[in-house]
């Protein structure tokens, strides 16, 4: 398979998802079928590393989104989006360096079970003792444990000291809480976010991470990883998930899924690459597959 290949495949499947009309639900269903997604960052030209929710803004939704889908379309989507964070069933994760991603809720259990940890309400303070957490960030967490509803900026800012600590503070250490997936916005209030620990946002899905080991984990969200990007090669999966997963861990998942005959090699370009064994064969999804015709300069008499 060729790489201009495996990029029409990944645009029909991902085309396959878009639905034909716009609202929260068909928001909530494209990205749990997704597993993640993102906003793709302005002015990057590079694929995408999640499926873009842009996708969702096209042209053939311009009936919903008024006559200018760009803008309009943007703004419409950025409201259902908050609709559905406010109620759970999409969350909004700040676990890749530089990059918000929107995962379904139903994938939390197998972050977490990768990110989280196994004594939410007491892990924190050995952290804080080996400065792995600031004090600072440990006192914010602690006000969110004690509190089971969400808190604003302000109000979490009153409760660790007011005029002490500026908002900026505040902002930076529940940033410190976000990778380990401690705490999680879940709305906004007057123009500021609105946190709660994610121990009382989704009690249920953090019960379920107990019984889910590392590598079952691991396993889970290569899987669903492959299940959009169709074919991968081990270094793009490694250095997609580095941020969350260890190579070791990878390659055991990565046995694991072989052994349980879940993989089948598909070549890239001559290069070892994997694709998920239930996923239909190249041939079926290349049927309305054009090659680029390569330009070539008149030979020289």
């Amino acid at each position: 398979m060729t790489r201009d290949e495996l990029r029409h495949i990944r645009e029909k499947l991902l085309r396959n998802r878009v639905p034909q009309h716009l609202s929260g639900e068909t928001l909530a269903r494209f990205v749990e079928e997704n597993g993640l997604a993102a906003f793709r960052p302005q002015g990057h030209r590079r694929e995408p590393a999640f499926p873009a929710l842009e996708l969702l803004v096209s042209p053939a939704h311009a009936a919903e989104v008024a006559a200018e889908p760009g803008e309009r379309g943007s703004q419409v989507l950025h409201q259902l989006l908050e609709q559905q964070i406010e109620t759970n069933r999409i969350l909004e994760l700040e676990i890749w360096p530089g990059e918000r991603v929107y995962s379904s809720r139903e994938l939390l259990p197998f972050l977490y079970a990768t990110l989280g940890d196994r004594h939410p309400e007491k892990d924190f303070r050995q952290q804080v003792k080996s400065k792995r957490l600031s004090t600072l960030a440990g006192e914010a967490y602690e006000q969110l444990l004690r509190h089971k509803h969400g808190l604003s900026r302000s109000r979490l800012r009153e409760l660790l000291g007011g005029e002490r600590v500026s908002d900026f503070a505040v902002e930076r250490a529940v940033a410190e809480l976000s990778p380990t997936l401690k705490v999680l916005r879940v709305g906004a209030m007057d123009g500021e976010p609105l946190w709660q620990a994610t121990a009382h946002a989704l009690p249920e899905e953090l019960q379920q991470a107990q019984s889910v080991s590392k590598l079952e984990a691991a396993a889970a969200l290569i899987s669903k990883y492959l299940d959009w990007q169709y074919v991968s090669e081990p270094e793009e999966t490694a250095t997609y998930f580095g941020p969350v997963l260890s190579r070791t861990r990878m390659a055991g998942a990565f046995k694991g899924l072989e052994a349980a005959r879940e993989l089948v090699a598909e070549p890239l370009e001559g290069r070892p690459a994997v694709r998920l064994a239930h996923s239909p064969p190249p041939a079926v999804l290349l049927g309305d597959y054009v090659a680029p015709v390569e330009d070539s300069a008149p030979a020289e008499r």
